[in-house]
C-alpha cells in the first residue's frame, strides 16, 4: 500500500483550500450544478459543535432523480425557492473525519471512517441530509448537531477499516431493502375497512377463490375478466 493512499485512509494529508460543489437550483439535469459542472468554493471550516468530513464515495438513487425531475415539487423540500436557496443532494454517501470541533472530539477523530443514516428527526419533523440538510454531492462539507444529535441520537456510525468506501455509500440502500423484508415494518394484514386493491392479468382466464373474507371498506378491480 503506497503512503500516499494510506495517507488519505488515516486523513493525513494537508486539507486543500478549495472544494468542489454541485449545487442544486430546481428542476431539471440543467440545474444540477453550474452550466454542468461543479463549482468551486473555499473549504468549509468547522466550528466549535460541527466536524469537516471528505466525501469518498456517493451513491444516487431514485429518489435523488425523483429530486432532479420535480424540483420544489418533491415533497420533502416543502416548496423551497431554489434561487433563494439552492439545495445539495448525496445521501448515500463514504465519510472519512478530517476536522473535529472542540465539543466532540471525545467521539470523534482525523481517520474515523463514517456511514450516515439520512432520515433525520428534529423536534419531530423530518429534516433528510441530502434533500434539506446540505448533502455530500461536494469533496467536503460539515456536520452539526442536526445530524450529530438528532432527535434519535447521532446519525452517523463508525464502520471497520475493512469495508470498501463503496460498501459504505451502499449502506443505505441495502438497509432500505432490508427492512423491506421485517415483517415489522409493513402490514402483513389487510387494514381493515381500507382500500384493496385486486389487479389480474389482461388474458389469464383461471379461477381465483379467496380463502377468507377480507373486511375492506373499497374494493377496486382491475384488468379481472
Amino acid at each position: 500500500m503506497s503512503s500516499r493512499w494510506q495517507q488519505y485512509r488515516r486523513a493525513a494529508a494537508p486539507l486543500p483550500a478549495e472544494t468542489l460543489v454541485w449545487p442544486f437550483g430546481g428542476r431539471g439535469l440543467d440545474h444540477v450544478g453550474v452550466r454542468g459542472r461543479p463549482v468551486s468554493e473555499p473549504l468549509p471550516r468547522c466550528a466549535d459543535d460541527e466536524i469537516l468530513v471528505r466525501v469518498d464515495a456517493l451513491g444516487l438513487c431514485a429518489s435523488d432523480a425523483k429530486m432532479v425531475r420535480m424540483g420544489s415539487d418533491y415533497p420533502l423540500f416543502f416548496d423551497r425557492d431554489f434561487a433563494a436557496e439552492p439545495a445539495r443532494l448525496g445521501h448515500e454517501a463514504a465519510l472519512t473525519v478530517v476536522s473535529v470541533g472542540e465539543q466532540w472530539r471525545a467521539q470523534f477523530y482525523p481517520g474515523l471512517r463514517l456511514g450516515i443514516q439520512p432520515d433525520v428527526y428534529l423536534n419531530g419533523q423530518r429534516a433528510i441530509f441530502g434533500v434539506n440538510i446540505p448533502g455530500a454531492m461536494t469533496q467536503y462539507l460539515t456536520l452539526g448537531r442536526d445530524v450529530l444529535a438528532s432527535d434519535h441520537g447521532s446519525c452517523v456510525f463508525p464502520v471497520l477499516s475493512g469495508v470498501s468506501y463503496a460498501e459504505i455509500a451502499l449502506l443505505e440502500p441495502w438497509a432500505c431493502v432490508d427492512v423491506a423484508y421485517s415483517a415489522t415494518a409493513r402490514r402483513l394484514e389487510p387494514k381493515a375497512g381500507g382500500l384493496l386493491w385486486i389487479k389480474g392479468e389482461p388474458g389469464d382466464d383461471t379461477w381465483y377463490e379467496m380463502s377468507r373474507p377480507l373486511d375492506s371498506g373499497t374494493v377496486v378491480l382491475s384488468d379481472v375478466p
